[in-house]
């Protein structure tokens, strides 16, 4: 099973992929806490850390115009 370093803030909406009550078939979620979640912003954008990592809407449109290979979900 393959593992996904997923970043995202505590919220509701999210909480339940980072427990574990939602599973996403064939990936093993393993959640990377970054305190505050805007510091993971640009180690993904810099270096791609994350396999998935929440941004603010602006810092994802800037990172595409400069060619960072990002896809928003």
């Amino acid at each position: 099973m393959e593992k996904l370093s997923v970043v995202l803030g505590d919220y509701a909406h999210g909480r339940t992929l980072l427990n574990g009550d939602v599973e996403v078939a064939g990936h093993a979620v393993e959640p990377v806490e970054v305190t505050p979640v805007i510091g993971a912003y640009r180690r993904m954008i810099r270096d791609l850390e994350f396999d998935v990592c929440e941004l603010a809407p602006t810092s994802y449109l800037m990172a595409r115009q400069a060619g960072v290979p990002l896809t928003a979900i």
